[in-house]
């Protein structure tokens, strides 16, 4: 016998099982119509015959038959469907026999076991169902016919109602029917088989397509939104919610798209940045694109937006406009070097020499002294233009950076004697640095700092270690930074102060990424601004050393 293989399911709305359910429900239907018309057309006072009472048993057992495989549906697929032939064949040949056997209209029913097979069953199945159910009624035709079974009481005998050529004729014509349903069920059984298979192939193709589609918008870095005709997210892949700063897609659904992105423009065909929202508010720069999204019918169903972050592309851009500035600036501060510096040794020599002439009074030496003054800015400036555009690779060493940081603080002590310095820090902080350049970039930013700091106000400096990199925290009490200047401050010429070039910090940031470091700008409360120069402790080849303060200032 061929098996019939159990579909996976979840509920009874699964083919074979709710077919089968619904065979069930049929037969009590069916049960319930043929006592109700037998007692309506020959009397309820035939309640009392045996026929009556067999015809009540019946119904009985129909309706306890199909409680028993309802209940056995849940427990084993197998056990339910062959008690469910057994029961409708042996209710059909009771109900035939009731009916006077070979004349019953009931044989029909044996039809309607065989239909229900082809819908449950294959046609192998279904073929020895009907052959059974043939047989068992040209059996039961026969015996009752020559008389081997015998009919109730009540009932009268076959030969008092129609004659032998009557009997078998209307066998025959019953048998041949049910032969003919037979042929037909399994013709049904046979393509609805194949029907299923097709269903089932096309089933597990748009199933292997719908786990691709999924597989593909997972795999995906850009983020992907589809939305509506209404103009709200109707669907997210995962990358737009990790890009969004959300838990799962799902999240996303049914929001406003320009909850996202400042001044959403919802017009296909166009490339768009913009700033991007994440869940907790923080924002970044976003890159989007917005397409038509059409039906295979080309009907419009709403929009597709594909977006990317482009935080590390800003960066990258910041990097090479930074690097054409420096390149820029190399040319120029070479030039400079050659056309400026020996004029103005030229220019400090000759006042030097007026300067000591005893006919000058004090009035004038004052002014020559202004003069070499600001020749000595005029050589700072170029100075340090040489020293960003030249991007002098570090040359580091294993030091101590505790003595380093002492020296430029009492140096920087005498730069404002309004501004007090407290310096807190760690017995042994040692890092792999080129001493000179972290000096100068220490130099720079305190020196900032004090420049900044109101009168009676305070520098504070703190140099620790955290996490394998020597941190020094440089705060002031000065008015603060606006956020939206704490990335400007380290471009070059860029300067809050009427007499700064606007290099020191450009210089700084250099030499710490060159460290592979970084330097940041922070608020610091109640007020004022906080630098964090963070410098990772790299494994060295080079010697140790240990730096004293000297009498020089970082320049």
């Amino acid at each position: 016998m061929e098996k019939i293989q159990r579909p996976l399911f979840t509920s009874h709305r699964e083919p074979f099982f709710f077919r089968l359910w619904l065979a069930q429900i049929g037969r009590i239907v069916v049960a319930t119509l043929v006592v109700s018309g037998s007692f309506s057309i020959l009397g309820w006072d035939t309640l009392q015959t045996p026929s009556g009472l067999a015809l009540l048993a019946l119904a009985a057992l129909a309706y306890i038959s199909s409680g028993i495989n309802l209940w056995a549906l849940s427990h084993s697929w197998r056990w339910a469907f062959g008690f469910h032939l057994a029961s409708d064949l042996l209710l059909t040949t009771a109900l035939v026999y009731l009916s006077s056997g070979p004349l019953s209209a009931f044989a029909a029913l044996y039809g309607v076991t065989v239909l229900t097979t082809a819908l449950l069953a294959s046609s192998r199945i279904t073929l020895m169902v009907g052959g059974l159910a043939l047989l068992v009624y040209a059996s039961l035709s026969l015996a009752l016919i020559h008389g081997a079974i015998p009919l109730l009481p009540d009932q009268d005998p076959l030969h008092e109602v129609a004659d032998q050529t009557s009997l078998f004729a209307s066998a025959f014509r019953n048998a041949f029917g049910i032969a003919l349903v037979s042929a037909l069920a399994v013709l049904l059984a046979r393509r609805l088989h194949r029907a299923e298979e097709a269903f089932a192939k096309e089933a597990q193709k748009a199933s292997r397509l719908q786990i691709r589609h999924e597989d593909i918008l997972r795999s995906l870095n850009s983020g992907l939104l589809t939305i509506n005709a209404s103009g709200t997210i109707e669907s997210a892949n995962p990358a737009a919610a990790s890009i969004l700063g959300w838990s799962s897609p799902q999240e996303l659904i049914g929001k406003n798209p320009r909850a996202f992105f400042e001044g959403f423009e919802a017009q296909p065909g166009t490339r768009f940045e913009a700033t991007g929202i994440r869940r907790d508010g923080s924002c970044f720069p976003v890159g989007y694109s917005v397409a038509p999204l059409r039906a295979i019918e080309g009907e419009a169903l709403g929009l597709v937006v594909i977006f990317q972050d482009l935080t590390e592309i800003v960066e990258l851009r910041r990097q090479v406009e930074h690097n054409q500035r420096l390149a820029w600036l190399g040319t120029l501060a070479a030039g400079l070097a050659h056309e400026i510096r020996n004029p103005l040794a030229s220019i400090r020599g000759l006042v030097e020499i007026v300067q000591e002439c005893p006919a000058l009074g004090s009035e004038e030496k004052r002014w020559l002294g202004m003069v070499l003054r600001e020749v000595d800015r005029l050589e700072e400036l170029v100075k340090t233009m040489l020293e960003v555009g030249r991007k002098t690779p570090p040359a580091r060493m294993r030091v101590n950076l505790r003595p380093i940081v002492e020296e430029v603080v009492t140096l920087a002590k005498n730069q404002k004697e309004s501004v007090r310095i407290e310096l807190t820090q760690e017995e042994e902080i040692w890092g792999d640095v080129d001493p000179r350049q972290i000096r100068q970039v220490l130099w720079n930013v305190i020196r900032n700092a004090i420049q900044f700091s109101p009168e009676g106000g305070a520098v504070h400096i703190a140099l620790k270690r955290a996490s394998q990199e020597a941190i020094v925290e440089i705060s002031d009490e000065g008015p603060g930074i606006p956020e939206k200047e704490r990335e400007a401050i380290f471009d070059m010429f860029f300067s809050k102060r009427p007499s700064g070039f606007g290099l020191g910090l450009a210089l700084s940031r250099q030499i710490v990424e060159a460290h592979g470091g970084h330097i940041e700008v922070l608020d610091r409360k109640p007020h004022g601004s906080r630098f964090v120069i963070r410098i990772p402790d790299l494994p060295s080849k080079t010697p140790s050393l240990t730096l004293g303060p000297t009498p020089h200032a970082a320049q």
